[in-house]
């Protein structure tokens, strides 16, 4: 909830490209300690992920289908309370809840907003 109920906001794409440096440093400055976390979480699991590959390590057979099982497992618990989450509360949708598709479906209405204000002078030429 750092953007105001969506996991990203339309309005923080928008202001991604059109503010000027001080101005998004002054945004950025408000999120910084998640930034920070977001890093030191990602970032070492980063770094083992590619030290493996290139050592050529990988995992055993067994492991590999236990984890492709829990990965089922949960996605199937996913689709099952999406569609609880659906019918309990009318509001739900998961274009406004659900990561990653609420930042997809953000970044796509951002590109449809940007280009009516481009299109602006255009389509209300005729506005009297």
């Amino acid at each position: 909830y750092l953007f105001g109920g969506s996991i990203i906001a339309v309005d923080m794409f928008t202001n991604l490209f059109t503010t000027n440096a001080s101005e998004a440093g002054e945004l950025l400055a408000n999120i910084w300690p998640a930034v920070v976390f977001v890093c030191v979480i990602y970032i070492p699991l980063l770094v083992l992920g590619v030290r493996s590959l290139v050592i050529k390590r990988r995992l055993s057979g067994v492991f590999r289908r236990r984890a492709l099982w829990a990965a089922a497992a949960s996605f199937v618990l996913g689709v099952i309370f999406v569609l609880v989450s659906t019918f309990a509360h009318p509001g739900f949708g998961v274009k406004y809840h659900v990561f990653p598709i609420n930042v997809i479906y953000n970044i796509d209405l951002t590109l449809d907003r940007w280009s009516q204000s481009e299109a602006y002078p255009e389509t209300s030429r005729d506005f009297r």
